[in-house]
């Protein structure tokens, strides 16, 4: 029960650390660029490029923001009742209490199963490198399946 906490309280400053430099890099572009020299005339492909640039970079930080919600909600939603229920049974000796700190322990372990979900949801890389895994487990266990179908049992 203590390695999930810790990896909640760890995972915390990172993910503020992760939001205060974006909020830094977002204010940076949001900057007015200056005045280009007079010789210099911009074209309307490069300012297309830079719409389509300005546009990726804000989806991307759009991800990452409802990645970052739904795992903080998704450890709140799994680890408070747990912890509401070790506070309330702290001082009280209930026959039944014990049950339903039991049920409640089930909670961080539905989190276990839901954060790689999220992370395949909201991540495209990571749902292209485990594609590309399965994919080769796959073909690794064809190929031992056909190589066991054609081999001949040794006689002994």
């Amino acid at each position: 029960m203590y390695v999930p906490q810790l990896i909640v309280l760890v995972s915390s400053p990172v993910f503020l650390s992760i939001f205060w430099h974006r909020r830094q890099t977002r204010r940076q572009h949001l900057q007015i660029d200056p005045v280009r020299p007079s010789l210099q005339v911009s074209t309307g492909r490069q300012s297309t490029n830079n719409v389509i640039k300005r546009t990726r970079a804000r989806k991307q930080s759009r991800n990452e923001l409802r990645l970052v919600l739904w795992v903080v909600c998704l450890q709140l939603l799994c680890w408070l009742p747990v912890t509401m229920v070790a506070i309330w049974l702290a001082g009280r000796r209930l026959p039944y209490m014990g049950n339903i700190y039991e049920i409640t322990e089930l909670f961080p372990g539905l989190l276990l199963l839901a954060d790689p979900v999220v992370y395949l949801v909201f991540l495209k890389d990571v749902r292209k490198e485990v594609a590309a895994q399965v994919g080769l487990a796959f073909r690794a266990v064809q190929s031992v399946a056909s190589h066991v179908a054609t081999s001949q049992p040794h006689d002994r």
